[in-house]
């Protein structure tokens, strides 16, 4: 699924279909760029604790589904979700 829309820094958002094509494929790297900056640490964290890792990036509106078709499409045994709390990592 491609972007739809297009956040803007003060909070706003318009519509990616008037936006030119190449504005478009830009803002998607620089997203794309942004979620492996952030997720970056966690798999560090895993390469030092000898765990396999990899990080994917999905595209969906319904993420449920979407993690689930992954996980099928991968054939995933083990999937691990947590959260950032205070700059330490659980789950």
């Amino acid at each position: 699924m491609p972007f739809e829309i297009v956040v803007l820094q003060v909070g706003n958002y318009i519509p990616i279909s008037p936006v030119r094509d190449d504005v478009a494929a830009a803002y998607k790297k620089g997203m794309e760029w942004k979620a492996s900056k952030m997720l970056f640490p966690y798999k560090q964290l895993c390469s030092e604790k000898k765990v396999e890792a990899k990080i994917v990036q999905i595209e969906a509106d319904d993420v449920p589904v979407a993690i689930s078709n992954e996980v099928s499409k991968s054939q995933i045994s083990m999937l691990v979700i947590g959260a950032s709390s205070g700059g330490s990592f659980t789950r």
